[in-house]
């Protein structure tokens, strides 16, 4: 019960705050793009809560299948942010890699060849299937990329509130990437494939850290009191 209650919470912070940010400036690319980060954290929360209720191998699938997405639109928000000049047709290559995926997530044996529940909602075992390289190689290479643009824009930005707000987002980029590394890559290896609320708090604490950006650094340049009752909250969950 205690991790479905966790799990719905994050879901529930997820949308919340991508809906607040978004409703903003609808029309700034960096609400956009973080709107949509959001809702595929919140998806790939819910269907971790999904896996977590049955044995059924679908919704472990999906779980990855969403997973791809959700880093991918880190990425692509990651650009975004720090102004990079990159051409739509890389925009275009990562997306449909992601895709490609998540499609490929629902094989059978792609994932993994054997499902069997451990601890209740909590974690599963099972054997590795053919394609989990692929998943792992791909999470790894996006994971790399946004931290090293996040690394390389502070280091050669000469505004010192631009440098300050994306410090932030980096511990939070690197705190959710190991979070979830874990659980994607290297967990796996040792036929554990699954901690279904570890996911979801890793991007959360993702997003947190970029609302605190927001809070103290203006990140997205909006009202600072109304975010900080949304920050206040996000901490006062994970704490």
């Amino acid at each position: 019960m205690t991790v479905k209650l966790v799990l719905s919470i994050i879901i529930f912070l997820d949308l919340v705050l991508g809906i607040f940010i978004f409703c903003q400036n609808f029309k700034k690319p960096t609400n956009i793009m973080f709107l949509v980060m959001s809702i595929f954290a919140a998806i790939w929360t819910y269907l971790n809560y999904r896996a977590g209720l049955s044995n059924s191998v679908f919704w472990l699938q999906s779980t990855y299948a969403s997973g791809a997405f959700v880093i991918t639109s880190g990425l692509v928000w990651t650009w975004i942010v720090t102004k990079c000049k990159i051409k739509k047709s890389s925009i275009i290559l990562v997306s449909v890699i992601a895709c490609s995926l998540s499609a490929m997530s629902f094989l059978p044996d792609f994932i993994t060849s054997d499902y069997n529940q451990v601890y209740s909602n909590v974690i599963f075992s099972g054997e590795i299937g053919w394609g989990s390289f692929m998943y792992s190689l791909f999470y790894v290479v996006i994971g790399m990329l946004i931290l090293i643009r996040l690394i390389r824009e502070i280091t050669s930005t000469l505004d010192e509130q631009f440098k300050i707000q994306l410090k932030f987002v980096l511990v939070g980029a690197f705190i959710s990437l190991v979070t979830s590394a874990l659980t994607t890559v290297i967990l796996p290896q040792f036929k554990i494939i699954l901690l279904g609320a570890v996911d979801g708090i890793g991007f959360l604490i993702f997003l947190s850290f970029i609302a605190y950006s927001i809070t103290r650094h203006k990140l997205f340049n909006i009202k600072v009191i109304a975010i900080e009752f949304v920050t206040v909250s996000l901490w006062a969950f994970i704490l």
